[in-house]
């Protein structure tokens, strides 16, 4: 019996990993139900489950199984301050529920049971016409109770069932045929939906290349048409601190991936390969491991050959800036520093060259 709940777990967080997050939710729920005292069991509920409210019930029993689950503690202080900042709203299925009970006081099943305290003769309680009345009155009470629970569970059924429409921070991609589906990390959380507006600097009009003498406004942003946000991480080989601002004057590509991601791994010798045929014409290509230790990375980099930067991101401090939702995620960023196309998903190699290829064109 435990190996057959063993095998149903794994496969829940096969689904889980594979965004088939309704499939994973029966599983999930089937087993906390017979291992309520599986931290594990109920974190990963907590990421198949829609309802902020239901993740927030099972981030508790996360924390409460084990106080040292950091990710839980992070994410449950999140979406408790999201949820205290948003103004409350009437809950549909207690209103539902009032309904029920309204239509069931007045319903005649009710209503036969209160005329029967007031038509039974008190000198013959004793009698048959007593035990007929209180049968009577038993039974409207079940049909007035089954009634009620009737209203109640198709109430609480339709809630259940309805459908919730997937939420996609990434933009759109311009060749979907050229891109794979992307992976969710093992250890994935989810991040904020709330996009914080973009940070602003001031740049001197000689850097933009205008003559006007003001200064220009410029917004920084993880968004198409917004300026690359500037970061520092160590590279895995040297260990020195890498800047991204180091490398304005020149496009720049900011691949996001991980050692475990199959998709990642597919496009690593497309990337190599267009890298080399590129980087003579100034490309820069900034792999950023995310969630890895640098050890890690830097031998997945000798075992494969790869020859351009790979910076660490243990701590997924950037991946969190840039609102990376899943790997392979693709920034492309122009000579000046600005996101041209944001790609999430596998891309081939052709669909990679043509990318290359805009990016290193000037804009008319």
């Amino acid at each position: 019996m435990a190996e057959k709940q063993e095998n149903a777990f794994q496969h829940a967080e096969q689904l889980l990993r594979a965004g088939r997050k309704l499939e994973a939710r029966s599983l999930l729920f089937e087993y906390v139900r017979q291992n309520p005292a599986s931290a594990h069991g109920w974190w990963l509920l907590s990421l198949a489950v829609t309802d902020e409210g239901q993740q927030v019930d099972c981030l508790e029993r996360v924390v409460k199984l084990d106080p040292q689950h950091g990710p839980a503690c992070t994410r449950l202080e999140k979406l408790k301050e999201k949820l205290a900042s948003r103004p409350s709203a009437p809950n549909p299925l207690k209103q539902e529920t009032a309904a029920v009970n309204i239509s069931a006081e007045t319903h005649p099943a009710a209503t036969a049971s209160k005329q029967l305290h007031s038509i039974r003769p008190a000198s013959r309680r004793g009698g048959p016409t007593a035990r007929t009345d209180w049968i009577l009155l038993i039974a409207s009470f079940l049909i007035l109770m089954c009634f009620v629970a009737g209203g109640f569970g198709f109430v609480v059924v339709t809630q259940l069932r309805q459908p919730t429409a997937p939420r996609f921070d990434a933009q759109p991609t311009e060749d979907l045929a050229a891109y794979a589906p992307q992976t969710l990390p093992p250890t994935w959380t989810a991040t904020i939906t709330h996009t914080p507006p973009p940070s602003a600097t001031f740049i001197p009009a000689e850097d933009t290349g205008y003559s006007t003498p003001n200064q220009l406004f410029k917004l920084t942003g993880p968004s198409t048409g917004l300026f690359a946000p500037d970061f520092t991480l160590k590279d895995v080989v040297s260990g020195n601190q890498v800047r991204m601002s180091n490398y304005s004057g020149g496009p720049v590509l900011l691949f996001f991936w991980a050692t475990w991601c199959p998709h990642c791994a597919n496009e690593m010798p497309s990337m190599q390969s267009v890298y080399g045929e590129y980087r003579g014409r100034g490309l820069v290509v900034l792999a950023l491991d995310v969630g890895e230790s640098a050890a890690k990375a830097r031998g997945y980099r000798s075992a494969h050959g790869l020859t351009f930067t790979v910076l660490n991101d243990s701590s997924q401090t950037v991946a969190t800036e840039y609102r990376v939702t899943g790997f392979p995620t693709h920034f492309f960023v122009t000579s000046r520093g600005q996101i041209t196309s944001i790609v999430v998903g596998e891309i081939n190699h052709a669909g990679l060259v043509s990318k290359v290829q805009s990016l290193l064109t000037p804009a008319p």
